[in-house]
């Protein structure tokens, strides 16, 4: 009897276990990093970016976000995945040359 109570507690162990790692990885964002030029842009160069990921993000949306009020001042999306780099599957480059106002932003 007690033998089978700790083999049915041993389960439901091992099956919480299970569910509660599969849940976590669901929900977990994916890892996102994103280069760009950190000196920054004049109003009329090229402006890009490098976003690299390990889950694909296509068709997501990214902002360009003015620093210092909040403001959304661009918004784009990303385009297919052009290769993978290193440990990253996917390697994708977003392009916001459209924004010429001067500022201080953050990409989102």
């Amino acid at each position: 009897m007690k033998s089978d109570y700790y083999d049915l507690m041993k389960l439901l162990l091992i099956a919480f276990f299970f569910f509660s790692f599969q849940i976590q990885n669901e929900t977990s964002p994916a890892e996102i990093f994103i280069r760009c030029n950190q000196a920054g842009y004049l109003p009329e160069d090229i402006k890009s970016a490098v976003i690299f990921s390990k889950s694909p993000v296509e068709g997501k949306k990214f902002e360009i976000i003015d620093a210092s009020t909040g403001q959304i001042e661009f918004t784009g999306r990303i385009e297919p995945s052009l290769h993978s780099i290193s440990k990253f599957h996917y390697f994708y480059t977003v392009d916001f040359s459209a924004l010429k106002k001067k500022g201080n932003y953050k990409i989102k």
